[in-house]
């Protein structure tokens, strides 16, 4: 499983994966995950669009404490 994965759970930003090995299970029926097809670049590009577009994205991510 990505870490990335984990660390956009733990940071509650929107979850675009595809739904291969665990990560299914892990994601669960999250409303902030949208799981694709393997091998399905016009998936991927619908799911990362509605997310963008739909509002699942209503703030950016924070960014670490600057030096």
């Amino acid at each position: 499983m990505p870490n990335t994965l984990l660390e956009a759970m733990q940071a509650d930003v929107p979850i675009v994966a595809t739904a291969v090995g665990a990560v299914p299970e892990v994601v669960g029926t999250s409303a902030a995950a949208r799981l694709v097809a393997p091998g399905s670049a016009a998936a991927l590009v619908e799911a990362i669009e509605h997310a963008l577009i739909q509002g699942i994205c209503p703030r950016p991510p924070q960014r670490a404490t600057q030096r």
